[in-house]
C-alpha cells in the first residue's frame, strides 16, 4: 500500500494557505517528494452565506462595477473577471469605497499564462480579521515575475484587496 509523509510544512504569505512536502513510498518501495499548496475550504453554506455579504467588485478604465449574483457552481467554478464586461451589474461611485485591507490569494492553475481566479478561491482565503469589516473586494492580476516559486506548483498568487462599501 503507498504511504504518504508529510515531512514539511510551511505556511505562506496567507495564513490559510499550507505548502506541504509530502514523501510518498509506492508499493514497491520507491520514493518521490512532492510539494502540494494546500487551500481552505467552506461548506456551501458558508460560502453562501459568505458571498451574500461580501460583493466582487471588478475594475474596467478605473471605474469600479458590482457584478451580477451568480449561483453556486459559478462561484466555485467560473473565472469571473474574463466575463466581466457581460456580466456588469452597476457602478459604484469612488467616494463609497475604503479599502479596509488587502492580502494573498492562491489559484490553482495547470496553465502559467492564464489567471483564473474564482470567487470561492477568494472568499475562502478571507482574512477573518477582515471579515467583519468588509464587504466587496477586487482582485489584482499577478505578474509572473514575481512568483516563481508559486508557478512552479501550478498555482498563481495574486492580491486582494478588501473592501467597506457605503450604501
Amino acid at each position: 500500500m503507498t504511504e504518504f509523509k508529510v515531512v514539511k510544512q510551511i505556511t505562506l504569505e496567507n495564513k490559510k494557505v499550507i505548502l506541504k512536502r509530502i514523501l510518498e513510498t509506492s508499493d514497491c518501495g520507491r520514493c518521490y517528494d512532492y510539494d502540494r499548496i494546500i487551500l481552505p475550504h467552506l461548506t456551501d453554506e458558508e460560502l453562501k452565506q459568505r458571498y451574500r455579504k461580501i460583493k466582487p467588485i471588478v475594475i474596467i478604465d478605473n471605474n469600479f462595477y458590482l457584478i451580477k449574483r451568480y449561483n453556486l457552481n459559478s462561484i466555485r467554478n467560473k473565472t469571473f473577471i474574463h466575463s466581466k464586461y457581460s456580466d456588469l451589474r452597476e457602478k459604484v461611485e469612488h467616494d463609497n469605497i475604503k479599502v479596509s485591507g488587502e492580502f494573498a490569494c492562491y489559484h490553482e492553475n495547470f496553465n502559467p499564462r492564464t489567471f483564473n481566479p474564482t470567487i470561492a478561491d477568494i472568499l475562502e482565503q478571507f482574512p477573518d480579521e477582515l471579515l467583519e469589516v468588509s464587504n466587496g473586494f477586487y482582485i489584482e492580476s499577478p505578474r509572473e515575475d514575481e512568483q516563481p516559486e508559486i508557478i512552479n506548483y501550478f498555482y498563481h498568487k495574486s492580491k486582494v484587496k478588501a473592501l467597506t462599501l457605503k450604501k
